[in-house]
């Protein structure tokens, strides 16, 4: 049986947009309480990013909910407002570009 081993690198860019009226000072002093130890909205960004990279699109992410694509929301049936309660109107990524590269080598 042949063995290879495999390195897979996925470099996602994105941008992201956040409600500074919900997300100031005040709100993550607050938020920091109750999920991570932050001290600016950049460091919440940043957990926000590696969070939604890791998960995915449509992922309920622990203290954002689930984030809108394009400021709207990830799925069709959220056009209505049944079951999507756990959609973030606070918080957006827009999807700019997503590269994934695959380096095989055959193991002897």
């Amino acid at each position: 049986m042949k063995k290879f081993q495999v390195e897979v690198t996925k470099t996602w860019d994105f941008e992201v947009e956040i409600d500074e009226n919900i997300w100031n000072e005040d709100n993550i002093a607050d938020w920091k309480k109750a999920f991570y130890d932050v001290s600016s909205l950049e460091e919440v960004i940043e957990i926000f990013a590696t969070m939604f990279a890791e998960q995915g699109e449509g992922s309920f992410l622990e203290g954002f909910g689930i984030p809108m694509i394009n400021n709207s929301a990830p799925f069709p049936q959220c056009l209505t407002a049944k079951g999507c309660s756990e959609v973030s109107k606070d918080i957006s990524v827009n999807a700019l570009s997503e590269d994934i590269e695959a380096n095989v080598q055959e193991i002897e």
